[in-house]
């Protein structure tokens, strides 16, 4: 039986999953087992069992340890917006995992087996998987982050669960676009599966696509909202839907009750031009704890997209963050949009061939005095000379804005050359830029170095890291009158020359304080290079940001040599892309020496929660970096990926054992503050193992 489970790894294979099936289905104590024994003579040992019931605990939550981080980033730039609209990478190991707990039909098995479980990513491609999915969901009582899709995947058979043996080909078809007729889920399914969504009590992230959202289906999502307080983030994409429902949904997002913060919504064009858009808009108008909306505007025609901003304008609207993603805008569609800039503070734009004049009146908005936004975010394949120069004027013009993200996948000369004409103006307020090497390979190195003397923060992600970009940047560095505090490298930056380069301006006492590196490549002498700049005393950095490739066995000994011997490093910020017991040897072999001077720790979840699993030893592994640090005082775990479950087992640990933290922050709150014990409420089931 071991062997067997061992053979069955992270990717299953087709040719196991039938007799998979059939062995959990022997599980049944009540039934199965007792016809087992009658008919055949022979039963499953309760040894055999307990070792089935742990191999799906530890494969279910496993997922994936390591990643091809080159795979994140390959020649399309706009695959790090899995970042902004939370797109999950699917696995099929939960999928296959849940088929066999359903064939045991053994309630109090499958409560023990999905115990632990706090996040479900599920493409959803026929009723038998809608009907198994139904079925586990109804006892995950600690089920925190919810991903539903159907029925549009690529990989399509009607009871099919397998991983498809030839990967190179779905990754084509998914790169060509090609679409699948799908028919829609049966009803009776849909309402069994909603009924189980009414089960979860600790909840946070709904997430449902390319479902055929019926008046039923309403009735029963509006009971989520009314039983779980802990709901903060709905993503509803529609295939199609109906007045009824949309009425129903919309009147219970209003109610006080509804907890909702983030809503992303898509329709069909015909219901957002119908009624969603209406509906929409009193949600917009009464919901006082809605924070941030994404919308899809290849969907929404000029009128809606006009009820939509009445609402978005009202005075009682609360919306402060704005995600609008499309192929391009329409000029009238973009007049409606920039009649809510005077009430929010963050707008990110992804199109990809933004048109002139759709792109001016934004820009028109942008600068206008009343206008509030202070951080704009633009993605895209390609904007024209003449977007640049009104991009330059809101840069001029605009009294708020102070961060400026410009990710172009395809940048002309003239167009950057604009945009740092704007830049480099007197009256221009921009203190963070984050661009890609795209665009800083058609910079000059004068334009690039005079911004650099007016910016605090600088981001930028390399793909390649051509001599040019390589030469540019430690030039902007290296100048007396750089003003960068805070610089944050991603990509493919591991190269020799540039980590030289870079250890030898760390060298000369820069004004630099934060600095983040997140490599996707592994290079050893260019680690141990910068490294040697780190621990150099001129060294001024006081954080220290640690991400991607850094947090892996191959540069292990050279960093927690830096924790040791740099001494003015106060802060340090992890950024796990996979699980985080991969960086905890690194951590403690360097936070154990009394040398050490880290105060602070910070754990960011913003990439964990996008390309990874949690794991159930979480909260223990944290306990014990906590322990083994003689000087650290405060921890903080931001990206809000990591769930109450996990953090469970750090509280019990830490309140019962020797530390010096004075703060412990989590989610949002203080867990411990100034050294005392916050009150906890914890509504978490089951045991922790």
């Amino acid at each position: 039986m071991q062997a067997l489970l061992q053979r069955h790894s992270i990717y299953f294979e087709s040719d196991f999953a039938v007799g998979f099936r059939f062995l959990f289905g022997f599980l049944n104590e009540e039934k199965r087992m007792k016809d087992l024994k009658k008919d055949f003579r022979c039963q499953i040992s309760d040894k055999n069992k307990d070792l089935l019931l742990e191999w799906v605990k530890n494969n279910i939550n496993q997922k994936i340890y390591t990643i091809d981080l080159n795979w994140i980033t390959q020649d399309n730039h706009t695959l790090y917006l899995y970042n902004s609209f939370n797109q999950r990478i699917h696995f099929y190991l939960e999928k296959e995992i849940l088929s066999y707990l359903y064939e045991t039909q053994d309630e109090n098995f499958v409560r023990k087996a999905l115990s632990a479980i706090t996040e479900i990513n599920y493409h959803c491609n026929s009723d038998m998987e809608l009907m198994i999915l139904a079925y586990c969901l109804q006892h995950c009582e600690n089920l925190e982050y919810l991903y539903i899709r159907s029925p549009t995947s690529l990989y399509q058979a009607n009871n099919e669960l397998f991983l498809p043996k030839n990967h190179s080909t779905t990754r084509v078809r998914s790169r060509l676009n090609l679409q699948i007729e799908c028919k829609p889920l049966d009803e009776g399914y849909m309402e069994h599966f909603f009924k189980s969504l009414t089960k979860l009590r600790n909840l946070r992230v709904l997430r449902l696509e390319k479902l055929h959202f019926t008046e039923s289906c309403s009735w029963l999502l509006v009971e989520v909202f009314r039983k779980n307080q802990k709901l903060k983030e709905l993503n509803l994409i529609f295939e199609d839907t109906n007045f009824t429902a949309m009425k129903l949904l919309c009147e219970k997002l209003q109610h006080p009750d509804c907890k909702v913060e983030t809503l992303e919504f898509q329709a069909s064009r015909a219901a957002m031009i119908r009624y969603c858009s209406r509906h929409l808009a009193e949600v917009f108008r009464r919901n006082q704890k809605l924070k941030e909306l994404k919308l899809y505007l290849d969907n929404i025609c000029d009128v809606a997209m006009e009820i939509l901003c009445r609402g978005l304008q009202h005075g009682d609207c609360k919306v402060e963050k704005l995600w609008l993603s499309g192929e391009a805008m329409t000029e009238s569609c973009s007049k409606h949009i920039t009649k809510v800039f005077w009430k929010i503070r963050e707008l990110l734009l992804v199109l990809k061939y933004p048109t002139d004049t759709a792109f001016q009146r934004v820009c028109e908005g942008l600068q206008h005095p009343d206008c509030k936004v202070e951080e704009f975010r633009l993605f895209g394949k390609y904007i024209t000379e003449f977007c640049g120069t009104q991009l330059a004027v809101v840069l001029r013009k605009s009294q708020r804005l102070r961060k400026l993200w410009l990710w172009i996948q395809f940048s002309e000369f003239k167009m950057v050359q604009r945009l740092y004409e704007g830049l480099q103006h007197p009256d221009c307020k921009i203190e963070k830029l984050c661009i890609h090497e795209e665009f800083l390979s058609k910079s000059s190195s004068s334009d690039f170095v005079e911004v650099l003397k007016r910016l605090r923060e600088f981001q930028l992600f390399l793909c390649s890291l051509p001599e040019k970009v390589e030469e540019m940047l430690c030039e902007g560095l290296q100048n007396p009158d750089c003003k960068v505090e805070k610089l944050r490298l991603e990509g493919n930056f591991l190269k020799e020359s540039l980590c030289r380069s870079f250890a030898e301006i760390l060298k000369k006492g820069t004004r630099l304080r934060k600095l983040d590196l997140l490599p996707n490549d592994t290079n050893n002498e260019a680690v141990e290079m910068l490294c040697e700049g780190l621990k150099h005393p001129n060294c001024n950095v006081e954080k220290l940001g640690l991400g991607g490739m850094f947090l892996t066995e191959f540069f292990s000994s050279h960093l927690s040599d830096v924790f040791r011997k740099c001494q003015r490093l106060k802060e340090l910020e992890l950024f796990p892309i996979n699980n985080i017991d991969t960086v905890v040897e690194m951590l403690c072999e360097g936070l154990k020496h009394s040398d050490c001077k880290l105060e602070v720790l910070w754990i960011n979840g913003e990439y964990l929660k996008i390309l990874c699993g949690h794991s159930l030893s979480f909260g223990r592994q944290i306990a014990r970096i906590v322990k083994i640090s003689q000087n650290l005082q405060k921890l903080y775990l931001l990206g809000n990926c990591f769930s109450d479950y996990e953090t469970k087992p750090l509280c019990e640990e830490l309140k019962y054992s020797s530390h010096t933290l004075k703060e412990l922050w989590f989610n949002g709150k203080y867990i411990i503050q100034n050294g005392e014990w916050m009150e906890m409420d914890y509504t978490i089931r089951g045991e922790v193992s």
